[in-house]
């Protein structure tokens, strides 16, 4: 498995730990599985790290995302989503995602290139985090 999720209650947390190669398919699949878990609470902040993924975001990618992110609105009410690209391509596409998603969907979505700047946005102390691994 290329992703791991944890669910941080006491921070008010959701740590997204993407790394190597992931087919497209597992992407969603994984955004799926924490959108279902039980353990998600609405207005939780969610950290997506995704600076050990092999994975080139797409334009194709931008909508599909959208779209779970739509029919999840009612678990999700109104998080605060700090994405972690750091290879500036990722990073550029995932902002289309952010600015795009601006006028459709209700929720705070932040692209960063590291980590200490997304924990700082959502205020996290990065030292607090547990980091699920993706063994």
């Amino acid at each position: 498995m290329a992703y791991s999720f944890d669910f941080q209650p006491e921070l008010d947390l959701v740590v997204v730990v993407f790394a190597g190669s992931i087919p497209r398919e597992e992407e969603s699949e994984a955004f799926r599985a924490v959108m279902e878990d039980e353990r998600l609470r609405p207005n939780s902040k969610f950290l997506v790290d995704r600076s050990a993924s092999e994975m080139e975001v797409t334009p194709d990618d931008v909508q599909p995302h959208m779209e779970l992110i739509q029919q999840h609105a009612d678990r999700l009410g109104k998080p605060r989503m700090a994405i972690v690209a750091p290879r500036s391509y990722d990073f550029a596409m995932l902002r289309v995602l952010e600015m795009s998603s601006e006028n459709e969907i209700d929720h705070d979505y932040y692209v960063f290139k590291t980590v200490d700047e997304a924990c700082g946005w959502l205020g996290v102390d990065q030292a607090d985090v547990a980091w699920p691994t993706t063994d």
